[in-house]
């Protein structure tokens, strides 16, 4: 899986001249190399992107049965697989679903997660809310 990694396919540059299309790969690239830019390799982290089964980079399953929990367990094995004894999780959106599920696993390794897309709903809803609530 190392070695995988190590040939990162680093997708097309954007066909505009701006960030609308999300971060430049050029700026992407250039994160990997912390001393270049006055920082230090020992205080550098790697960054693990999964994608979603049938989204992104990963092709599409084979089988049925892809569950958020499965998928959280998939993480999971991805991060013992490659090595890593301590990780944090990050989601948003689907990932956000996934990453919390990867919370309520409690993996050996998971430090902690963090959500821009949170899902958690009062076990009752009011029937009036206030004008904060709103």
């Amino acid at each position: 899986m190392k070695q995988r990694l190590a040939r990162t396919r680093w997708p097309d540059p954007e066909t505009v001249g701006d960030w609308s299309q999300g971060v430049r790969v050029e700026n992407a690239r250039s994160l990997t190399d912390p001393v270049a830019f006055g920082g230090d390799a020992a205080d550098s982290f790697d960054v693990v992107v999964p994608s979603l089964p049938g989204f992104g980079f990963s092709q599409k399953p084979t089988q049925t049965g892809w569950t958020v929990s499965r998928i959280a367990s998939a993480w999971a094995e991805l991060m013992k697989r490659l090595g890593y004894t301590r990780w944090a999780a990050q989601g948003g959106d689907w990932g956000a679903v996934v990453t919390t599920a990867l919370g309520a696993m409690q993996p050996e390794g998971l430090l902690g997660v963090h959500l821009n897309t949170q899902y958690a709903f009062p076990a009752q809803i009011p029937d009036t809310l206030s004008p904060e609530q709103r």
